[in-house]
């Protein structure tokens, strides 16, 4: 019985986000009133209220999930997986964002919420400089430079989306990564 009380769970807060992206493509979650998602979600009032305490806690749920997902997942890449050439860290992020593309575009489009942008590129900057600085020709630039190329990193995937093909994972990874290896060259060159 638990079991399916996970499953109904799991259906049931799918459904809530579901339909809190389906709105978000409207207007601003911050306009959005928990009327309009049990409607939109076809659930009860108190359905709602069992798992959330109002459409910001909802927000921050989301986001703090996938903030977790995607520092976990950067947590196993290390240095040693690299490959020149294939940016396996960046295409992993890549992949992980598309997985979650509805809520990912959601929360950083023109209606979400500008402070998960902001604790993506941190998450990224803060694991790139605790793992990469060692091996940085420039260590007094490199938390800037982390910080630019992880907006960077962000805003190509927001912006992918907005064509009629979106490129995929590995497509991402390398134009980021040879932006990134670009970049390097100009720290290097500037010694």
């Amino acid at each position: 019985m638990v079991v399916r009380d996970n499953r109904s769970t799991q259906r049931t807060k799918e459904a809530i986000h579901h339909a809190l992206f389906s709105l978000m493509k409207k207007k601003p979650f911050q306009s959005i009133s928990v009327a309009e998602i049990i409607r939109e979600a076809n659930i009860s009032r108190s359905t709602f209220y069992n798992h959330y305490k109002d459409i910001f806690d909802l927000v921050e749920k989301i986001e703090d999930e996938l903030a977790h997902t995607i520092a976990s997942k950067l947590s196993t890449i290390h240095y040693k997986s690299y490959v020149e050439g294939e940016h396996p860290i960046i295409t992993a992020m890549y992949g992980l964002m598309e997985e979650n593309a509805e809520a990912m575009l959601s929360l950083l489009g023109e209606n979400g919420d500008r402070h998960f942008h902001d604790k993506l590129s941190r998450i990224m900057a803060e694991y790139s400089v605790e793992t990469w600085l060692q091996y940085a020709g420039r260590p007094e630039i490199y938390p800037y430079v982390t910080s630019f190329m992880s907006g960077g990193i962000i805003n190509l995937f927001v912006e992918s989306h907005k064509g009629e093909i979106v490129p995929d994972a590995e497509v991402l990874g390398y134009i980021a990564g040879e932006f990134l290896a670009f970049s390097a060259t100009l720290v290097e060159n500037d010694k």
